[in-house]
């Protein structure tokens, strides 16, 4: 499995390094997610030799920048607009809906939370809840 995956680990200084550098760079925002995954390229193919430490890779953007605004406007020195269809969910009321297991409709991953705008609001309380970003509605009991 080692061959096969490549793990890393980056400190909220590279990150934001990252952040900056990419945007000094390449004229490109991008938010923290984004940075740790370019920062996992870079490192998996400094471990590469030949062909492979110079074949395309490929980082899958996460969440928008300005969801993360306060982190990264002031790395990239402007202020970042928020496309409108991000305005516009936040300006909506955050709906969460549990659901547990051992309910006949409830999804396999045990108990689960709709919660449509704010990932980063995970009741740490509930051990074991995935959270799910969704446009759902809770379903009526």
């Amino acid at each position: 499995m080692r061959r096969q995956i490549h793990g890393s680990a980056w400190t909220d200084s590279e990150t934001a390094e990252c952040i900056r550098g990419t945007w000094t760079r390449h004229g490109v925002v991008i938010d923290p997610h984004t940075a740790v995954g370019l920062l996992g390229l870079r490192a998996f193919r400094e471990h590469q030799s030949g062909a492979a430490a110079e074949s395309p890779g490929v980082v899958l953007s996460t969440a928008h920048p300005a969801k993360f605004a306060e982190t990264v406007e002031p790395l990239v020195e402007h202020e970042i607009p928020l496309p409108p269809a991000l305005a516009h969910r936040l300006k909506e009321e955050r709906q969460s809906h549990p659901t547990h297991s051992d309910r006949a409709d409830s999804a396999p991953l045990g108990p689960v939370h709709v919660q449509p705008h704010a990932l980063h609001e995970v009741d740490k309380s509930r051990i074991g809840s995935r959270w799910i970003e969704s446009p759902v509605k809770p379903h009526p009991e």
